[in-house]
């Protein structure tokens, strides 16, 4: 009988681990411009991020196949922070965009008060988290990440799904959108957070959430539930990030609602950080809940039942 030899490793002679080579995407001069165009809309997006906490300001902008470009920043409403490119996304399907239809998503990073020239040449700042990564592949693996060559101007085009050699996936049952609303609710604000709800996209709890804020001068925007493995966006800091990137910072009412009932429930996990992200900016907000029999019940936003705030 013949004994395997043990395999016995020297550590004396390890190296750093080689990064696997990710080969590019080729891509017509056409779709070059338009992704040269879409780091530019990125880097403006930059502009609006909101970090007090991290200082590090980032853009972030998602191109659609029909055209439309959806941008966020980065924003730390409280310690817990929405990331740029997943804001964007949420942007995307809150409007109505299905994920096979978003095409490509860039991001462009650099700290408060950086020269931004400086930054577009300095790589390896330019590439989005693992965290980002995970929820760009679960949305559309087949989506182009767009990066910055080293020139600062050309850019880099790689397949989503290939950012991530041996990508985390767990096979779930598709989660059908719900139906938008039949009419419209004589509150044009609860009528925009139904009509999100029913562009979540919640393959994990089949719960969706759709929020609305109106700002002081009567503008509405909307948010949505967004679940992957690594992030879940809440329907109410993807609406006041939405807000706030329109130059909006002060509002005045917001709604949210859950469930799949026409009229719409309180969501089952209704997200005291979420509220709280709110309450720093405005407050004085007035919060629309399902009231369970059809109608909704205005609460300020510091007594809203269940949910104590605190301000600093």
């Amino acid at each position: 009988m013949i004994s395997a030899r043990p395999h016995v490793c020297n550590h004396s002679h390890t190296h750093a681990p080689t990064p696997p080579v990710v080969s590019q995407v080729q891509c017509s001069e056409e779709e070059l411009g338009q992704y040269r165009d879409l780091v530019d809309r990125a880097v403006e997006a930059r502009t609006h991020a909101y970090t007090p906490n991290s200082h590090s300001m980032v853009g972030s902008s998602v191109l659609a196949q029909d055209g439309k470009v959806y941008s966020s920043g980065n924003f730390e409403l409280t310690p817990y922070a929405d990331h740029g490119e997943q804001l964007a996304l949420a942007f995307a399907l809150a409007d109505g965009q299905k994920p096979k239809d978003l095409k490509a998503c860039a991001v462009f990073v650099a700290k408060e008060g950086a020269s931004v020239e400086e930054a577009r040449t300095k790589q390896s700042s330019m590439t989005s988290c693992g965290n980002c990564r995970q929820a760009i592949f679960e949305i559309n693996p087949e989506m182009h990440e767009i990066l910055l060559a080293s020139d600062g101007y050309n850019v880099e085009v790689y397949r989503a799904g290939d950012m991530l050699p041996k990508a985390y996936h767990r096979d779930r049952p598709e989660v059908p959108n719900l139906a938008p609303p039949s009419s419209d609710h004589p509150d044009p604000l609860v009528a925009q957070a139904l009509i999100a709800r029913s562009r979540s996209f919640v393959p994990r709890t089949n719960e969706p959430v759709g929020a609305a804020v109106e700002t002081v001068d009567g503008k509405i925007y909307t948010g949505i539930r967004v679940e992957t493995s690594s992030f879940s966006t809440q329907a109410e800091r993807v609406a006041m990030a939405n807000a706030m990137m329109h130059g909006e910072h002060q509002i005045k009412r917001m709604v949210i609602v859950g469930g799949s009932s026409a009229e719409g429930e309180i969501p089952k996990r209704l997200s005291w950080d979420a509220l709280q992200a709110v309450a720093q900016q405005s407050p004085q907000a007035e919060v629309l809940l399902p009231d369970g029999h059809g109608g909704f019940v205005s609460n300020p936003i510091a007594q809203v039942p269940g949910y104590l705030l605190t301000h600093s």
